[in-house]
C-alpha cells in the first residue's frame, strides 16, 4: 500500500513540473511575442 502512494506522489511530482516548465515556456514565448510586437511598433 505505501509502495502505491510513493509512486502515486512521484506521478503527482512529475506532473507538477511538467506543469511549471509549461508556464515557464509560454512565458518565455510571451515575453517574445511581446518584444517582437513592440519592435516592430517602433519601426513603423
Amino acid at each position: 500500500m505505501a509502495n502505491l502512494q510513493k509512486t502515486e506522489t512521484l506521478q503527482d511530482t512529475m506532473n507538477l513540473i511538467n506543469n511549471i516548465k509549461m508556464k515557464k515556456w509560454q512565458i518565455m514565448y510571451q515575453s517574445r511575442l511581446v518584444k517582437e510586437y513592440c519592435l516592430r511598433l517602433r519601426s513603423d
